[in-house]
């Protein structure tokens, strides 16, 4: 007997919950409130930021970044396309990347980590308004790095595909 593959798709499959994941979500939060970092706008406000950058010719991802730094000072109405367009120099686009190893150089010699396409894209629209904060979580280093920077100091890139079925 044939099974019906749409039947299948249609059954829920709980996943089960992921503690790393939660726990990564709670590090870059504490990295955020430390370096004095904006959480992403959500829903409405981030289709608008969204927009207000197709706009400009700039067309990323809402995936591409995690936070954002806003200049000391700005006053920007994420409901307003208005005010971002007149504020967008006054953000960057901050990309986190966090590590908890203990012997991890201070200038970050031999990380890895991994790059999605719609950050290398977002990094190469926005240039120096997209950056990657390095932080290690046990140690306090950082660094900051433009995407380009990042790639420069890159000894292996390996592509990498993720699929979902």
């Amino acid at each position: 007997m044939k099974k019906n593959t749409r039947d299948l798709r249609r059954v829920h499959r709980p996943s089960k919950p992921n503690p790393n994941r939660a726990r990564g979500s709670r590090a870059k939060g504490r990295v955020m409130e430390m370096e004095g970092l904006w959480p992403r706008p959500l829903g409405k406000s981030m289709a608008i930021l969204l927009w207000a950058l197709k706009e400009m010719g700039k067309d990323i991802k809402k995936t591409s970044f995690d936070c954002l730094h806003i200049e000391k000072g700005a006053h920007i109405d994420f409901r307003d396309p208005a005010s971002i367009r007149a504020n967008l120099d006054k953000i960057r686009f901050v990309e986190l990347k966090t590590s908890n190893r203990p012997n991890l150089a201070p200038d970050f010699d031999r990380y890895f980590c991994s790059v999605t396409q719609s950050e290398l894209d977002a990094g190469r629209q926005l240039g120096e308004q997209y950056v990657v904060l390095v932080y290690n979580l046990l140690t306090g280093a950082r660094m900051w790095l433009t995407m380009a920077e990042l790639m420069a100091r890159a000894k292996t890139v390996t592509p990498c595909y993720s699929i979902r079925l």
